[in-house]
């Protein structure tokens, strides 16, 4: 350990070698180590956490009471009127490595964080509180979902109320219709989302007993054209040139090939692909367990061969080892930590850039669109499309109908021309 350091801080590490902290430094750089930062992250790192430690050692923070938040937000002062002597750093690595360091300390130390004073819930937040369990429990949304509501009520109800009293009494039809019709400067989608938000609400609380029954009725409907759009898939010679554009040799390649192949041949989420755990996969029976990104209902799924194959070699040859049950994880800090949503669209839209697919939409669902486009094409009956996709609605699935060029043709009259006398 004592090479490393000498490595990564030279002359730093002479400086701070009898700081009764330096035994906490080189466990913060074993601690960095197993996270997987890279070297040159790492350097700058442990730079700052020596900066940090020599601070605490002069006394300029105490170690009592003291939390992650506290610790970070000392940096954040004292990097702004530092006039320590050397070894000092200036810059993010210093404010960064704070809450790095506070494991590390916390873990060696078992710092116990001062007793702070818990906040009461305003009457707006016990509302919504009561709300989101109604949400779950009730109507089986998850989380994400619920998070997006809640977000648009606390907005509206924290405009009007404040932190006092909800008083539904004295909110007029006027000032509700007000509240949707002002979210149309931003867009239509976002004011549907408010009404949407609103109207949940006051329907849970009339099913409590409220008298709401005039909120309800004035919230306005907004109108948006359903589907205007074609959906956006690929040709099978653009999902050609993608699979193609994969780098199989590499770890990071084997990742986004399993991705890719449950995408585009199971039509799943990029929430559902991040959500996939090791026992989801019944490898006797061929068959792949999937919960449903929107709400909390599971779907079993068969699994085709050459899926399996890629899912197969990136779990032997390409995932990290982890402790976690993910099937897809982080090859960078923090190593082994699962992906989320966003991460599986990164996937795809790196791969999209290597294959030089320039698409007006290159995200994950564009796959999904592909796989919606190739049944239909392939005369798949719209009831059977709407189950493999999952739609609850079949109405959601009647968009692929506009990609159903043979019999769109066949329903198509003669263009009318022009009778020469």
């Amino acid at each position: 350990m004592d090479l490393m350091l000498d490595h990564f801080y030279g002359r730093i590490v002479a400086k701070v070698r009898e700081c009764r902290l330096s035994a906490d430094l080189e466990a913060l750089g074993t601690y960095l180590r197993n996270r997987g930062h890279r070297s040159s992250a790492l350097s700058g790192y442990m730079c700052g956490a020596a900066h940090l430690a020599a601070c605490i050692d002069r006394g300029l923070v105490s170690l009592d009471g003291l939390t992650a938040d506290g610790l970070q937000q000392f940096a954040r002062d004292h990097v702004r009127r530092c006039s320590c002597p050397r070894p000092r750093t200036k810059g993010s690595n210093f404010v960064s490595v704070a809450r790095h360091f506070y494991e590390v300390l916390q873990e060696r130390h078992g710092l116990a964080p001062a007793a702070s004073a818990t906040r009461n819930a305003t009457p707006v937040e016990m509302m919504l509180a009561r709300f989101d369990e109604h949400l779950r429990d009730d109507r089986g949304l998850r989380e994400a979902s619920r998070e997006t509501t809640i977000r648009q009520l606390e907005r509206v109800l924290g405009e009007r109320f404040g932190s006092g009293p909800v008083d539904l009494a004295c909110w007029i039809a006027e000032e509700v219709r007000h509240c949707v019709v002002k979210r149309t400067e931003y867009s239509l989608h976002a004011a549907k989302q408010r009404a949407n938000a609103m109207r949940s609400l006051f329907r849970f609380l009339a099913l409590e007993g409220e008298s709401v029954a005039h909120l309800v009725s004035a919230i306005p409907v907004v109108r948006r054209t359903r589907f205007p759009g074609l959906p956006r898939g690929l040709s099978e010679e653009q999902l050609g040139q993608l699979r193609r554009a994969i780098d199989v040799k590499t770890a990071i390649g084997l990742r986004a090939k399993a991705i890719i192949e449950c995408l585009v041949t199971l039509g799943l989420r990029a929430g559902e692909v991040a959500a996939l755990r090791l026992n989801d996969i019944d490898w006797h029976a061929g068959t792949l367990r999937v919960t449903t990104s929107k709400v909390r209902r599971g779907d079993i799924l068969p699994l085709p061969a050459h899926v399996g194959r890629a899912v197969a070699a990136y779990l032997r040859r390409g995932r990290p080892v982890t402790k976690r049950d993910r099937v897809f994880v982080r090859h960078y800090m923090p190593v082994g930590q699962p992906l989320h949503s966003k991460d599986v669209t990164s996937t795809v839209t790196r791969a999209f850039r290597r294959a030089g697919l320039r698409l007006p939409s290159m995200g994950a669902h564009v796959l999904r669109h592909t796989t919606a486009s190739r049944l239909v094409r392939a005369g798949v009956n719209f009831k059977q499309v709407a189950d493999i996709m999952r739609h609850r609605d079949i109405d959601t699935t009647l968009i692929y109908t506009k990609v159903d060029w043979p019999r769109l043709a066949e329903v198509a009259l003669p263009w009318p021309t022009a009778v020469v006398s």
